[in-house]
């Protein structure tokens, strides 16, 4: 769930919005007469080279770099 503030609110400074991102972990939508302008989103430190959770236990059943066989492509794309 995002939270939206708008631009013009005097009572919110930058420091606080970022306070509420660090307390939160909520990504943060700034506004102006109700359109949004820009969006503030918490950082978060993953390793690039870390493996996607989704991907746990999948394999390579062959070489990835082999071309198909006529009979792997769709009927579609022969």
């Amino acid at each position: 769930m995002e939270t939206i503030i708008e631009l013009n609110d005097k009572k919110m400074q930058l420091k606080e919005c970022i306070a509420q991102i660090e307390k939160t972990g909520k990504t943060l939508i700034i506004s102006r007469d109700k359109k949004p302008v820009a969006k503030l989103i918490p950082h978060k430190s993953k390793d690039p080279l870390s493996m996607d959770p989704t991907l746990r236990g999948a394999f390579f059943v062959d070489d990835p770099m082999v071309p198909l066989s006529e009979a792997d492509w769709p009927e579609a794309l022969r």
